[in-house]
């Protein structure tokens, strides 16, 4: 499942930052959110993904619950709940504008984003994943990973206890949007990415690969109404971002992903619109993104 998405711990790669080791436990977690019987194995890969999760934003990533799609180099990404056609929609991209675009992760993608005066991670972590598990009733946190696929911001992950990450150097987020820390010897990127991942979907549409991310879109169902896409102001695109952003249980990640989220609705424009099946569909949402590019301060 992950080989092709290996990479050397050498050259502009680095070093590992962070061990990922799901236990007995945290299987049996993952076995626990299904909601049907799924091997072991399966559920083990989705407590990888959640621990990945967990640490990414201390490292400049979110992992987002969306469609990306690469159209002439570019990266953009379609969100939506479960069943609203977000996959049906990135197809089309595909079948009207041919060789164009193509689909670089059909379910569960890795966004990087930069953030002014990014420092470099501390080699060993002054606190772990897990230091700082929210009390008892505390408010749920979006953006779960179930093992039937969805994330939608109605399945919350409720404030168990987070994932078990062995040997992970978390490192250390200070007050201030300027002191999130990045690993040593990986460059991060002057505008935001998007990366596949190997949590494809069930189509596993997807590649190894990254592009730069230039729009994201949240869609919805026009039922049969004229296509309609507009951009987002700043409070609308942070409330839809966040139906499909996982969020981290531990504190220094939480705001970490806070900041991240503020840097990248900063750089990346958000746009809704409201679909069909059909190619007026594509085009009314790809010159809507279009005209929103170069937009953003």
């Amino acid at each position: 499942m992950c080989r092709p998405y290996h990479a050397p711990e050498t050259g502009s790669f680095g070093q590992a930052v962070a061990t990922i080791a799901p236990s007995e436990a945290d299987i049996e977690r993952e076995r626990l959110k299904a909601d049907g019987e799924y091997p072991d194995a399966y559920l083990e890969t989705l407590a990888v993904l959640r621990g990945m999760a967990e640490v990414a934003p201390l490292h400049g990533r979110l992992l987002v619950h969306a469609v990306a799609l690469e159209y002439r180099g570019d990266g953009y990404l379609f969100c939506a709940p479960s069943g609203t056609g977000k996959s049906t929609h990135a197809r089309l991209w595909c079948e009207h504008l041919g060789a164009d675009a193509r689909i670089l992760n059909g379910d569960k993608c890795f966004i990087e984003v930069p953030v002014p005066g990014a420092e470099r991670i501390r080699s060993e972590c002054s606190e772990r994943a897990d230091d700082a598990r929210p009390a008892e009733g505390d408010m749920p946190v979006e953006g779960s990973l179930r093992a039937d696929g969805r994330s939608d911001a109605q399945d919350l992950v409720r404030p168990e206890g987070s994932m078990s990450a062995e040997g992970c150097p978390c490192g250390e987020i200070r007050a201030g949007t300027e002191d999130l820390l990045y690993p040593e010897g990986i460059a991060h990127p002057e505008v935001p990415r998007v990366y596949g991942s190997p949590w494809m979907g069930k189509e596993g549409w997807g590649f190894p690969g990254d592009a730069p991310l230039k729009g994201i879109c949240m869609l919805s169902r026009a039922h049969g109404e004229p296509p309609h896409a507009e951009r987002l102001d700043a409070a609308c695109a942070l409330s839809a971002c966040a139906a499909c952003l996982y969020m981290p249980h531990a504190a220094a990640p939480r705001v970490a992903s806070l900041q991240l989220i503020d840097a990248l609705l900063h750089t990346v424009p958000v746009v809704s619109a409201r679909v069909n099946i059909d190619v007026e569909s594509v085009e009314v949402v790809r010159q809507a993104l279009a005209a929103c590019e170069g937009s953003v301060t």
